[in-house]
């Protein structure tokens, strides 16, 4: 009895410190838009059904970002990856992709379902293991990585309280921002988390099979008497499929049967399937030459080729620009089964501009045409012209690094004023600017897109721009007129809005 009172001791004061624990690192300061969602703290958020994709790859980030423990910015980040850093990306949903932990990440579970053994490195679950995300940027773990079942294996890298810290198991996935990641080479995860490499598809001009020797034909004995129902044809012997004559047409000269003086006339039969006509038959065409539907991993590649050509074209005059060929890359990368949100929206953008310019150089070559003898109006031409030149710059898609409503803070940590860009709607805070350019001070309620470099301040852990340029900018144009980085939720398109907690 006295054993047992004391065992039951022992888990009580267990329980007290795991849920003392708990309470301590759900604790999120105060400043950073990152931590400033309460409903988290409370509510113990899974992984979401995010379904791996046929298609992966190793991609490589174009601009320091945030690793996140779920699809969201509204979730805790795990670590921060510099520009360069490769990551595998394992499957996409929305504007975020699945990808496997890099290095340097853990995972924690509970030390009082493990058996260690060995060296201290090595241990297995006693029974099912729940495993949370950990994060080497803040002392947060409420979310659910995983599932470890009985005898499973985990491999020790520290410890914290009453929790171990382990390499995340297979089955533990994080996310990153789709648009931070430029495509690789395409791999294969395999059962066992290995990363394998994937050859890439060599696209070869098939080779027909040689044909067989053809015999010589043999002449099918003509009647005594030939009739127009039965002309005298040769027949050759070859495996081509032989394709029937249109009966809409007139028959070839060489295949109408001779009339005698006495014979009577009348139409002319269409030549039967069964008789081949004597010219040779058509050659047939490679299936490999025509245009044929792009896999995920051509698709990607065709985007990254058609990027570089129009870049390249952009710098040519208008006149000169190969607008078709590049609409029809576009519109078969567009097209591909398969290919991900992000690539068919680059792509559909693109033809939108192309459409564009299209329209705008039939009309300046009408103008260059009408007026080439003209000599007396090449000011109006001129001015023509210079209208053109804006139409193309109006359809191009600007980039900001962040858009939102100007609002003042009252967090002054520096003798430069910062201000608050919010969002319009709810007013949270999409990070915070520096008053470095007159028009932040002066455009307080205007919603603007400020172009800069984003920095972490490492005090409050908050994002901060430095400005290169501020713009006061229609908020409706978001997506269409314009793009940014860091966007107001609320202005999200619905099919991209990220997911809650719940889902």
């Amino acid at each position: 009895m006295a054993a047992l009172s004391r065992r039951s001791l022992s888990s009580i004061s267990r329980l007290s410190r795991s849920v003392a624990f708990a309470a301590a690192v759900l604790v999120v300061p105060a400043f950073g838009p990152i931590l400033s969602v309460s409903a988290q703290t409370s509510t113990e958020a899974v992984q979401p059904d995010v379904e791996n994709g046929k298609f992966q790859f190793e991609g490589v980030l174009t601009r320091p970002e945030f690793v996140r423990s779920l699809p969201g910015d509204n979730f805790y980040p795990t670590t921060k990856l510099d520009a360069g850093a490769k990551v595998i990306v394992v499957g996409s949903k929305n504007n975020w992709l699945k990808i496997l932990p890099p290095g340097g990440s853990f995972s924690y579970v509970q030390k009082a379902f493990v058996q260690v053994h060995g060296d201290g490195k090595q241990g297995k679950a006693t029974s099912q293991l729940i495993v949370r995300a950990g994060s080497s940027l803040q002392p947060v773990m409420w979310v659910t990585q995983a599932k470890l079942e009985k005898g499973e294996p985990v491999e020790i890298i520290g410890e914290e309280e009453q929790y171990f810290k382990i390499k995340p198991p297979i089955g533990a996935y994080l996310y990153v921002a789709t648009d931070a990641v430029k495509p690789g080479q395409q791999v294969v995860v395999t059962a066992t988390g290995q990363v394998q490499p994937v050859a890439p598809v060599a696209i070869a001009e098939a080779t027909p099979a040689a044909a067989p020797e053809k015999a010589a034909p043999e002449a099918v004995p003509a009647p005594a008497a030939p009739t127009p129902e039965t002309p005298a044809v040769l027949i050759p012997k070859s495996e081509q499929a032989v394709v029937p004559p249109d009966a809409s047409v007139p028959a070839a000269p060489a295949t109408r049967p001779t009339l005698t003086a006495d014979a009577e006339p009348k139409l002319i039969e269409p030549v039967p399937a069964e008789a081949v006509p004597t010219e040779p038959a058509p050659r047939p065409v490679n299936p490999l030459a025509a245009a044929r539907p792009l896999s995920p991993a051509e698709a990607i590649a065709k985007l990254q080729s058609l990027e570089q050509e129009f870049t390249a074209a952009s710098q040519l005059p208008l006149t000169e620009q190969p607008l078709a060929e590049l609409t029809a890359g576009y519109e078969q990368v567009a097209g591909a089964d398969g290919t991900t949100e992000m690539t068919r929206r680059i792509a559909e953008a693109r033809l939108q501009t192309l459409k564009v310019r299209s329209e705008s150089r039939e009309q300046l070559l009408t103008v260059q045409a009408s007026r080439k003898d003209a000599g007396g109006k090449l000011q109006a031409q001129q001015a023509e012209q210079v209208e053109i030149r804006d139409r193309i710059r109006q359809s191009e898609v600007r980039s900001y690094t962040a858009v939102g409503t100007i609002r003042p803070s009252s967090l002054q940590v520096a003798r430069t004023p910062i201000f608050r860009l919010t969002d319009p709607q709810t007013g949270r805070t999409l990070a915070y600017v520096w008053a470095t350019d007159t028009k932040i001070a002066g455009g307080d309620g205007q919603f603007v897109g400020v172009r800069g470099e984003i920095k972490t301040d490492p005090r409050f852990n908050f994002k901060v721009i430095t400005p290169s340029s501020v713009e006061i900018i229609d908020a409706r144009g978001l997506y269409t007129a314009y793009a940014a980085e860091i966007a107001p939720p609320s202005l999200l398109p619905k099919s991209t809005a990220t997911i809650s907690p719940e889902q």
